[in-house]
């Protein structure tokens, strides 16, 4: 019951969220809805399915990497699946993961179940490495649009702007030293009290923290691989969005003052919608969006946001439609046991 009052709470903030945005400027709201041309969401819907897609191949290369079989069809269908259930279930796209989990354990064999956990947490850490290289990137280039924001409308001062910045900032990097820490476990490990932990830790799991340092080993001597789907994450994942957001603008019929400006408005709102206030982080992803557009003097910015985030509903819900997919049972027999290949 607590975490439906929970998830009702998320809801009721997105909505309050987006109800103001709709409010505040409501008149150029509904001038630009009945004047979008719905041809454009087609091209749009079409993007973001590209983009599951790579996200889908990336975590397939994951898995492979450490020896689990599992066919491209069953990487896109479980990939589909956790889209739709970080839109429906408490936890956002962390939701999304657990439930990702859920349904893969049922088609592999117990010595395979931890690591194939463990390569949906790398797959996270790769795609947030990249968010968060791509938004310093985009932040230092789009620097004096975001020192226009206005945020004199939740007090604080416009002069306080490149304080927000530099905040900003460090959240980025921050982001990425705290995703990149797991694959340098073996400079605590020589420290002789933190040996002694992860060997008592290692015996109360029954050798589950042995299995995690292979499988992070694998990764770590495929690194040029990790490399590639990184960088891969930030074109095919991240700035991809950025067509999007034209496409939108496209159907409005609005000129673009600036593509950068653009970009960097979802990259930051991908960040903002990390924050597990409200469900996929919608309303929140919004309100960012939104407040960069306007820096950027972006007309009808509401209606952007606003489609955009239509965008992504279709493009989530849709992946509901993968759990008629019946191909997941597997033999169990095609995947050997880490366990066994490392003989713990």
């Amino acid at each position: 019951m607590k975490k439906i009052w929970i998830f009702a709470i998320k809801i009721a903030i997105a909505i309050l969220i987006i109800s103001c945005l709709i409010h505040v400027h409501y008149a150029s709201f509904v001038e630009g809805i009945k004047n979008f041309k719905v041809i454009y969401l087609l091209p749009a819907v079409l993007i973001l399915y590209l983009e599951m897609t790579f996200c889908a191949l990336r975590w397939f290369m994951l898995v492979r990497m450490i020896n689990i079989k599992i066919t491209l069809r069953e990487a896109i269908s479980l990939t589909m699946r956790g889209y739709f259930c970080s839109l429906v279930l408490f936890g956002g796209a962390i939701g999304g993961d657990v439930a990702k989990i859920g349904m893969i354990a049922h088609g592999l064999p117990q010595g395979k179940r931890f690591e194939c956990s463990l390569s949906i947490l790398i797959d996270r850490i790769i795609g947030m490495i990249a968010l968060f290289l791509t938004a310093i990137i985009l932040i230092f280039l789009n620097i004096r649009t975001l020192q226009k924001i206005d945020l004199t409308s939740i007090g604080i001062s416009s002069a306080y702007n490149n304080y927000v910045i530099a905040a900003l900032l460090t959240v980025c990097a921050a982001g990425i030293l705290a995703a990149a820490v797991i694959f340098f476990y073996r400079i605590p490990e020589k420290v002789t009290f933190f040996k002694f932990l992860m060997d008592k830790a290692d015996n109360l799991t029954h050798g589950l923290v042995s299995r995690m340092k292979f499988a992070i080993d694998l990764y770590i001597n495929q690194w040029k691989n990790l490399l590639f789907l990184t960088f891969g994450s930030i074109f095919l994942v991240h700035l991809i969005q950025m067509p999007v957001l034209y496409c939108i603008c496209c159907g409005l019929n609005m000129k673009v003052p600036s593509l950068l400006t653009l970009t960097c408005a979802v990259i930051v709102g991908n960040i903002a919608g990390l924050i597990p206030l409200t469900p996929g982080g919608i309303g929140l992803r919004d309100l960012v969006i939104f407040t960069i557009l306007q820096a950027g003097a972006f007309s009808n910015a509401t209606s952007i946001v606003l489609l955009m985030s239509l965008v992504l509903i279709i493009g989530n819900v849709s992946g509901g439609i993968f759990f008629f997919d019946k191909g997941l049972n597997r033999d169990a027999k095609d995947n050997k046991s880490i366990k066994d290949i490392c003989n713990i």
